[in-house]
């Protein structure tokens, strides 16, 4: 097992797990009577590699990953949910049931959002963040990224912006001696005056006057 994959085994039958090459390893459970159904072959389906290296494999194990970070904070009224949804992400990337094409549709955009958040906040300082080098990353069309997003209140790009404007106001509070511009850049902005256009329309103030403001302001 190496980073970013995972595989699944049967735990009814005799398995072996090399752990060696992997510096962290997390494990879940998965009941039979909901993974089975929606497998195409279930016992064809055990120690097969799944990596970013397919479309499904990289929404699957981002997935994944973002259960894992967040596991302490996922509301309880979510887990079912989450646990659906985990289930049927794993048998799409492992060749699914008819069962499992029922809810696909559903399941991936939501899945595919939830990974693009998280790629956003990974990339915000990168200028060339865009739907392009989304779709390049995850390996879809520019149409399905925009589905994945029409249950948001917010576009691809609303949310790049939101998020760039938001982390450039707690820098701008955070490193007073930092130049504004630096701070626009650092955040992924590439143009001075755009950014300082989106940060007044967003705050109300310029990014030097919510510095200012922000120094004056009580703990």
């Amino acid at each position: 097992m190496r980073p970013h994959e995972f595989y699944i085994v049967d735990s009814t039958e005799p398995y072996h797990l090399d752990l060696r090459a992997a510096p962290e390893i997390f494990s879940y459970r998965i009941p039979k009577r909901i993974l089975d159904p929606l497998l195409k072959s279930p016992v064809d389906a055990t120690a097969i590699r799944v990596s970013r290296e397919t479309p499904m494999g990289a929404v699957a194990v981002d997935f994944l990953q973002s259960v894992t970070q967040q596991a302490s904070t996922l509301p309880v009224s979510g887990h079912e949910a989450m646990a659906r949804m985990m289930a049927e992400l794993v048998a799409l990337s492992l060749g699914r049931s008819a069962t499992a094409e029922e809810s696909a549709g559903a399941t991936t955009q939501r899945a595919v959002f939830l990974s693009v958040r998280r790629y956003i906040d990974d990339n915000l300082h990168d200028p060339a963040l865009s739907i392009a080098s989304v779709c390049r990353r995850f390996r879809i069309s520019p149409r399905n990224l925009h589905r994945a997003f029409e249950a948001s209140e917010m576009t691809f790009g609303e949310l790049v912006r939101a998020k760039r404007l938001d982390r450039s106001a707690r820098e701008l509070s955070q490193f007073p001696e930092r130049a504004v511009s630096s701070v626009a850049f650092s955040c992924g902005f590439n143009d001075v005056s755009y950014f300082n256009r989106s940060f007044r329309k967003r705050f109300e103030t310029s990014p030097t006057e919510y510095r200012r403001h922000s120094r004056r302001a009580p703990d």
